[in-house]
Parts: C-alpha cells; sequence; structure tokens
C-alpha cells in the first residue's frame, strides 16, 4: 500500500459545483482519527487479494468514507492510475522508494513483487484542482504558488483550456444497426486550434516546468511524444 489521501470535494474556493473534486493532501496516521489508517490499510490488502485471485495485475485506489463513528466503508474500486498518482511519486522519490508507476509495470513482469518498506510514504504534499466556465472565465479564487504560477498565469490556463475544449468534436461511428452517429469515447480536435495553443503551452512550461529534473529532450530524442 503506497499511502493515504483527504480528498476535498465541493471547496468553495475553488469550486461553485457541489460534490466536486477540488484537490488531494496526503496524510499518516496523525492526522486521522485513532485507527482509521490501519483501517484503510486492512481493507485495501483485503480487497487486493481479492483483486489478485481473479487476475488483476498492477495499481488499484480506493476511494474510502470514514463514518463519524470510525467505520471505514469502500465507495469504489479504481483499477486505473488515481489523480493523486503524482504527489505518491515526489513523496515515494523523497523516502527512497521505487514510485508506484515503476511497481505497476514490475507487477507485469515478475512472478512475485519484493515486499515494500513498512510505512507510507511522509506526507506534506498536496495538489488543487481548479475550474474554468465556457467562456473562459475562472470558477475559483485563485492564489500565487502552484508550480510558482501567479493569478495572470492560472487565468492563461484556463483560457487554454476553454478554447481547446470549445473546439473538440466528437467522431463520427456506425451503429450496430448500421447508422451513423456520434461516439461517444473517441474525438478529435481542430488542427488550427491545436497549433494556436501549442506555443501558449509550452511557453508556461519553459516558465514553469512541471518535473524540473526530467529532461523532456530525452524523449524526443527516442520519438516519444511531441517533438521539438
Amino acid at each position: 500500500m503506497s499511502g493515504v489521501s483527504h480528498q476535498m470535494v465541493g471547496y468553495g474556493p475553488l469550486t461553485d459545483v457541489w460534490g466536486a473534486h477540488c484537490g488531494n493532501q496526503l496524510v499518516d496516521g496523525s492526522d486521522l482519527t485513532e485507527g482509521v489508517a490501519a483501517a484503510c490499510e486492512r481493507v485495501t490488502r483485503a480487497l487486493g487479494r481479492v483483486l489478485r485471485e481473479i487476475g488483476f495485475l498492477g495499481l488499484f485506489g480506493l476511494d474510502l468514507l470514514v463514518t463519524p463513528d470510525g467505520r471505514v466503508v469502500v465507495l469504489e474500486i479504481n483499477p486505473r492510475f488515481q489523480r493523486v498518482t503524482s504527489l505518491l511519486n515526489a513523496a515515494e522519490r523523497a523516502a527512497g522508494l521505487l514510485p508506484m508507476p515503476g511497481v505497476h509495470v514490475l507487477a507485469f513482469v515478475l512472478d512475485a513483487l519484493p515486499k515494500a518498506a513498512p510505512g507510507a510514504p511522509a506526507p506534506g504534499y498536496s495538489q488543487v484542482v481548479g475550474y474554468a466556465h465556457e467562456d473562459g472565465t475562472v470558477a475559483m479564487d485563485l492564489w500565487p504558488g502552484t508550480l510558482g504560477m501567479g493569478t495572470a498565469e492560472m487565468e492563461e490556463i484556463a483560457d487554454i483550456v476553454a478554447t481547446v475544449l470549445a473546439a473538440v468534436r466528437p467522431d463520427k461511428t456506425h451503429s450496430a444497426h448500421g447508422t451513423i452517429e456520434q461516439s461517444k469515447s473517441k474525438f478529435h480536435l481542430d488542427a488550427s486550434v491545436a497549433t494556436s495553443v501549442e506555443p501558449r503551452v509550452r511557453d508556461l512550461l519553459a516558465r514553469h516546468p512541471v518535473y524540473p529534473e526530467i529532461d523532456l529532450s530525452l524523449f524526443a530524442a527516442e520519438g516519444i511524444g511531441p517533438q521539438g
């Protein structure tokens, strides 16, 4: 088990939508009611054993709810990378552990994984999720600090997102009845819009790199991802 995060939902300064996901904060036993962290781990390991028995490999996440009397209730199982994966990666690296994406890969190539170091990664990492309206206005109170960005940069991101979403259209697909319908899973972005926003995205990443220690030119040299 990698770690536990507290999920913020419907937080007023970040969104005007009730129940919307607003971010995560890594926590440990000292941040939770006594016994809750241990209960989360017991539930996670028990479900992990069940998933393994039915043939599942790799990472999964759980959405858990703690009741007022301290019981841990499972809301859903997410057999995929989680929104909090980037925070866990940073915490695991700081603790000298192999980040979970590496463990995920090893699950497919090894008969058994090596035992992990005891204890969850140290807490102290958090992230917030901001929302933008279709007209490009930001549905949150902004403050400096996210990757060193200020209000102007966050508003630039909101405008880029709104521009892209407005230019995304569903692909056409053939239904089982032979009719042509709009796809519910495949979409395309107008090429001219992609071209127009790419310099803006590159400028933001140049000034505020998401992973400063990663040399993105290595990916370009290997023909992985966007070139140039």
